[in-house]
């Protein structure tokens, strides 16, 4: 049963983190080939003029939210691929990997939250400007409905790294406070 367990508990973190990653790529495109448009002028004797255009109105600390839409994603997966790398080198932190990854899907979580929340109100904004509406409409509403699965899939994977941490600092207590120490033969005395 506890192989069995631990082998799902695997298998559904690696689903959901190739989700995850899934996600962001597909943002990252949707935003790149469908929202942001880049007109180049050019005049002759001068140098190019570059207008960058986002169909989804507003802006982030003075960025686009296109481009505040990209950070989002690269950083994510940035911080999936640095925690990977991270605990294959140090072989799972000497135990303590549950409680690294629990941290870094907890992050994770709050940054796609907030991303969901910030591209959710733009597209409204976007959706309803003047009455009408940017061109695009349901590129935009993908665009906030993924930033909303993603936020999910961190939820998810930081609720099973806790229960795994918890579950090693159970296996960690019960070891130290009374609990079965197969190497004694039973339990201790409690002090």
């Amino acid at each position: 049963m506890g192989c069995f367990s631990s082998m799902c508990r695997k298998l559904v973190v690696g689903i959901l983190s190739l989700l995850k990653v899934g996600i962001s790529i597909a943002i990252i495109i949707i935003v790149a080939i469908h929202l942001y448009k880049t007109d180049i002028t050019w005049r002759k004797g001068d140098l190019p003029e570059v207008k960058p255009t986002c169909l989804m109105m507003g802006s982030v600390k003075g960025s686009s939210v296109c481009e505040y839409t990209f950070a989002v994603c690269g950083v994510s997966m940035l911080l999936s691929l640095m925690t990977s790398v991270l605990m294959c080198i140090t072989c799972d932190l000497c135990g303590l990997g549950s409680w690294i990854e629990f941290g870094v899907a907890g992050l994770q979580t709050a940054w796609w939250v907030v991303a969901a929340i910030v591209i959710s109100k733009n597209v409204r904004d976007s959706n309803n400007y003047q009455g009408v509406g940017l061109p695009n409409e349901g590129w935009r509403d993908a665009v906030a409905v993924m930033s909303w699965a993603s936020a999910a899939a961190s939820f998810l994977c930081a609720l099973i790294f806790l229960c795994q941490a918890c579950k090693c600092l159970a296996k960690a207590c019960s070891c130290c406070c009374g609990g079965d120490d197969s190497s004694h033969g039973g339990k201790r005395n409690s002090v």
